[in-house]
């Protein structure tokens, strides 16, 4: 029996490029009708496409379709799946780890007005941060290993700021993975272009950074200051979590949740 190109869209849900494509790389190779160039595709392409749309499915690219599809043996097939069967126990961790820092994340967006300046005493779980940017500017030597790592987990990323030297006024922007769930993930950032801030006791607490542009040591000054005044000895130098940009009738506001080692 011989199919169109309509028929195949019809019953495979594959598009014409997609079908020149297919061709192109040697996949199919439907008869051609020298008098209109009409292509006709027989059973046995059929199946070809068949088996193309199932390994795709499975999250094969073409180029590995293109193996599977010319395997000598049934060994060959099954050791390329079972590569893909690893590949998709990975990314089912990960997504069951994205469900859990989704909701830790909603967990803070929900305290986060009632925590407006309320400063406490709260265990930080520790990170693993990825210098992106200094304060709004991209550094010329920026680690794009380590960029790509956060790009390739954003969804168990968040926005972080770092003042790398309490009491300085230069600090920086990236992107920043719980210790947990980065070793629940199982893959490794390397160490350049990224910091670690180890789990600490930390006084906490939700600030607003108010309109657009930069924000500074300037922001914090008070509740630096206010631990001070309380007697706690500062461990570590400040860092926090960038929780949601708003924008009402007063103008924009940036939550931010900041976090202060202590003693």
């Amino acid at each position: 029996m011989r199919y169109t190109q309509k028929d195949i869209s019809q019953k495979l849900g594959f598009t014409r490029d997609a079908l020149r494509l297919y061709e192109k790389r040697g996949i199919i190779q439907p008869e051609i009708d020298p008098g209109n160039g009409y292509r006709y595709y027989d059973d046995w392409q059929m199946n070809l496409l068949w088996d193309c749309k199932y390994y795709q499915a499975m999250g094969f690219s073409l180029a590995e379709v293109q193996e599977l599809l010319t395997a000598r043996t049934p060994g060959d097939i099954e050791s390329q799946l079972a590569r893909r069967e690893e590949e998709m126990r990975h990314d089912l961790r990960r997504r069951e780890l994205a469900l859990s820092e989704h909701s830790r994340f909603m967990e803070e967006l929900r305290s986060s007005e009632s925590d407006l300046g309320v400063v406490e005493e709260r265990d930080f779980a520790g990170c693993i941060y990825v210098v992106e940017r200094e304060e709004h500017r991209l550094p010329a030597d920026i680690c794009t290993d380590a960029v790509a790592f956060a790009n390739r987990n954003a969804a168990l990323m968040k926005p972080y700021f770092w003042f790398p030297v309490a009491g300085e006024r230069r600090y920086f922007w990236g992107s920043a993975m719980r210790l947990e769930a980065y070793r629940e993930l199982g893959e490794e950032c390397g160490r350049e272009g990224v910091v670690e801030l180890a789990p600490s006791r930390t006084l906490s607490t939700v600030l607003d950074a108010g309109d657009r542009g930069g924000f500074g040591a300037d922001l914090f000054s008070g509740f630096v200051k206010c631990a001070v005044d309380d007697g706690y000895t500062i461990a570590g130098p400040l860092h926090g979590l960038l929780l949601a940009r708003t924008f009402d009738s007063a103008g924009y506001h940036r939550y931010v949740r900041a976090y202060l080692p202590i003693e």
